[in-house]
């Protein structure tokens, strides 16, 4: 009880709360003592009834398309550590690509109390919007980011990294071009760099086949067997563009574009 903890540390209620809230705004032997009393008597706040005094969690909820990708993983890792800097907890939440899981995880995220959701792409029901705007919880986009967009955003301009390389390639001589994508449904980011790869090839009239551009799961072997369907059917491809397959946190690059000069065997 907070009382019990008072009267072991030999100060008000009062000053153990604001101890525990407000740890600045006491003095360093008050904050020793109260420490003191809490570890000798297991103290743990009431998180609930902290939350409805101060009006704040200290939780913020991430919902990530899958806890598959290493990708997704290294941020969420990132940003746990960020926020334990901060004394705040993450809640994380997967919506597997699904726009209405989506929207389910972020209201009970939202039911939690969360002091602010970061969201994956720019792409999302606007019920989602309305909920989190309605409901007055920061949010932020991650992995995407354009200048304009009508929302907070950090991360990747998906359609000018994609644009930038595919024009490097073209630099290096290459004409005739293929896609390995991600698939593009409930998936901004990746119909953003097809879009990129697009644009920079008309620009340069050059012509890119719909059957050029495959999309697959994002495994190895997927992005393996989609590199020889597209040699076999068109030996003459020089560059391919592709996104890294899911691989364990360990890998850091993001991505990945070559010339291919080279069979799978």
């Amino acid at each position: 009880m907070l009382a019990d903890v008072a009267r072991y540390a030999g100060v008000s209620t009062a000053t153990v709360s604001r101890t525990l809230n407000e740890p600045d705004k006491v003095s360093a032997q008050v904050k020793a003592r109260v420490q003191t009393a809490v570890k000798k008597l297991t103290y743990v706040p009431h998180g609930a009834a902290r939350a409805l005094a101060s009006q704040r969690s200290h939780a913020t909820g991430i919902v990530v398309p899958t806890l598959r990708a290493g990708l997704f993983a290294e941020g969420v890792e990132a940003l746990q550590r960020r926020l334990e800097g901060s004394s705040y907890t993450l809640l994380l939440a997967s919506s597997q690509y699904d726009p209405q899981i989506e929207l389910k995880e972020v209201h009970t995220l939202v039911e939690q109390g969360v002091d602010g959701i970061a969201l994956v792409g720019n792409s999302h029901l606007q019920q989602v919007y309305d909920l989190l705007r309605g409901k007055r919880v920061p949010y932020i986009n991650t992995y995407f980011y354009t200048k304009d967009s009508p929302h907070p955003c950090v991360g990747v301009d998906n359609r000018a990294a994609t644009y930038r390389l595919t024009k490097i390639l073209l630099d290096l001589g290459h004409q005739d071009f293929s896609i390995i994508a991600s698939p593009t449904q409930n998936n901004d980011r990746a119909a953003e760099r097809i879009a990129g790869v697009r644009a920079c090839l008309a620009e340069h009239d050059v012509k890119l086949s719909p059957s050029r551009i495959l999309e697959v799961p994002n495994q190895i072997s997927d992005g393996r067997a989609a590199l020889k369907a597209l040699l076999d059917a068109a030996p003459s491809i020089t560059a391919v563009l592709c996104r890294r397959p899911f691989r364990s946190p360990q890998s850091r690059r993001c991505g990945a574009t070559k010339a291919v000069d080279h069979r799978i065997r």
